[in-house]
């Protein structure tokens, strides 16, 4: 629903995504639809309310995204020029050693996962590309205006 009711941010997402290199069509759209689906969940949550809490945001999909292509650097440019608007102006971040995330993505019990859970196992040093993309995204978010807190675990 969100691509119909929203044409303009859905062709600039287009533009951006044929931008990008993935390692297959179906992960390109996959993504997509990931994007767009959140999209859609968090403006009909602002419709209802004020206040907007989403486990898996915008943030999120921005970080998935940009985990599973090249040039995560432009991607993260690129998408928060276009979807910063539908970040809220605070986002909480909870911060904790490197060997506890590590701890956490390797207990998951889960079917499915992300690509960065399933990638640890067969090699630690892919956390490593998980902060790095996570911090660039801080950095950008704070460009927008953007407060990020962080809360120590």
């Amino acid at each position: 629903l969100f691509i119909i009711r929203h044409p303009f941010i859905t062709s600039k997402i287009i533009k951006i995504f044929k931008k990008q290199k993935f390692n297959s069509y179906n992960k390109k759209f996959k993504m997509f639809i990931y994007v767009t689906s959140v999209l859609y969940l968090s403006n009909k949550c602002r419709r209802n309310t004020n206040k907007v809490l989403l486990e898996e945001g915008i943030i999120q999909c921005i970080f998935g995204i940009s985990y599973v292509i090249e040039d995560f650097n432009t991607f993260i440019d690129d998408a928060l020029n276009v979807l910063s608007e539908y970040i809220s102006p605070k986002v909480i971040v909870l911060k904790t050693e490197e060997k506890n995330l590590l701890k956490r993505l390797n207990e998951r019990k889960q079917l499915g996962g992300s690509e960065l859970e399933h990638d640890i196992k067969n090699n630690k040093d892919s956390l490593k590309r998980g902060i790095i993309i996570f911090e660039k995204i801080c950095d950008e978010l704070k460009k927008y205006g953007i407060k990020i807190e962080e809360i120590e675990l």
